[in-house]
């Protein structure tokens, strides 16, 4: 799946589509991320590398504007509905590695005092 094809898949599905690798938008952290989205938007996040899972998790910990909305193990293992499988996820696989899916969600709290 190409990057536009997979920028098109996530946006019908409401997802978020990183595309900073594009040079187009850079997040430079959590809070920064929670001013841009609105009400209880949430951040979708997979990846096969577990320190980086784990890097992710602990910049997002480190706010309130988000919560990881993990209630048991399942729930970080599988992926969210309507998830788009990408090439990097099948070779990851291929070579053995489990992905870790996470989702946080922006605290409602903020929704009513940093948008505008």
């Amino acid at each position: 799946m190409s990057p536009v094809d997979q920028h098109l898949a996530t946006r019908r599905s409401a997802g978020l589509f990183d595309f900073s690798f594009m040079g187009l938008y850079e997040f430079t952290g959590a809070a920064a991320l929670a001013r841009v989205l609105r009400g209880c938007g949430e951040v979708h996040f997979a990846t096969d590398i577990a320190d980086y899972a784990a890097w992710t998790l602990e910049r997002f910990a480190r706010t309130r504007a988000f919560r990881w909305t993990a209630e048991c193990a399942a729930d970080w293992r599988e992926p969210w509905p309507g998830y788009v499988p990408t090439r990097y996820e099948a070779k990851a696989r291929r070579e053995g590695r489990a992905s870790s899916y996470l989702v946080f969600r922006r605290e409602d709290r903020l929704a009513h005092t940093t948008t505008r």
